[in-house]
């Protein structure tokens, strides 16, 4: 079993990172707020006292944070763990800027990068079966992959660094691109005098079903919809909007 550093406990990361525990490694675990170890010390985690001593006497550190000035304090800040071994970043932040931290960490400390960024939720954090995109040295995301097979179902190598947060920028823009849909059809389903909510279930397994459904149409029905989600769609499709304009890709719906 291996020893591993791990960085960013919040509402996916705590799961995935149980799951490591659970799975017999031993994880040196770091959040900027302090309470959010409770769950993975409760499980055998070694709190750590800064970001940098996650790095130490570990084989690779897992970031899982909010965006990409999280992963650049993570990593280059400070107390930062640009010596670990291997990083591996399950950050979904754009490409180009996962590609220059992957070389300034090569070329500074000879550290190897994995981008790993995921998609299923808390839920499938918990139940083992995230997809997750890699990009990277292939010998890095191999032997990364060993890791996340222990939180992840469908694990795919993309290629090279940033390949992997491209992958998951069209997963974002499919994503994003139904919840719009739902909620329109959900508005106009109550116009016509059906029950949101039932329409919802009677959906499943249907031609429309799909994770989207699973994880927001229950709430969209309701007029919910998680605050964290939308600044995470917000950020993720500022992305693919980005990667759009730069390679002449017309994405109207998308950047609607």
């Amino acid at each position: 079993m291996a020893s591993l550093g791990w960085i960013g406990m919040g509402r996916i990361g705590t799961p995935m990172a149980l799951r490591l525990i659970a799975a017999g490694h031993r994880l040196t675990v770091w959040d900027s707020a302090p309470e959010q170890l409770a769950p993975a010390i409760a499980h055998g985690a070694i709190a750590a006292s800064c970001g940098a001593a996650t790095a130490i006497g570990t084989e690779a550190v897992l970031l899982c944070v909010s965006d990409t000035n999280a992963v650049e304090e993570a990593v280059f800040g400070p107390d930062g763990v640009a010596a670990a071994g291997l990083i591996v970043d399950h950050t979904t932040i754009h490409p180009d800027q996962c590609r220059a931290m992957a070389e300034r960490l090569r070329s500074t400390h000879g550290t190897g990068w994995v981008d790993a960024p995921i998609s299923g939720g808390p839920r499938a954090a918990a139940d083992g079966l995230l997809t997750v995109w890699l990009g990277g040295d292939r010998t890095d995301a191999d032997r990364a992959r060993q890791w996340i097979e222990c939180y992840g179902r469908k694990i795919s190598y993309m290629g090279s660094s940033g390949r992997g947060q491209i992958a998951k920028s069209c997963n974002q823009a499919i994503v994003a691109s139904t919840v719009a849909i739902w909620a329109e059809m959900l508005a106009y389903a109550a116009q016509c005098g059906l029950d949101p909510s039932e329409l919802v279930d009677t959906l499943e397994g249907s031609g429309a079903d799909s994770g989207t459904r699973r994880t927001f149409a229950n709430g969209l029905a309701k007029g919910e919809f998680p605050a964290l989600s939308s600044r995470n769609m917000i950020k993720d499709l500022s992305i693919v909007a980005d990667l759009a304009r730069a390679h002449n890709a017309e994405m109207p719906i998308a950047q609607l």
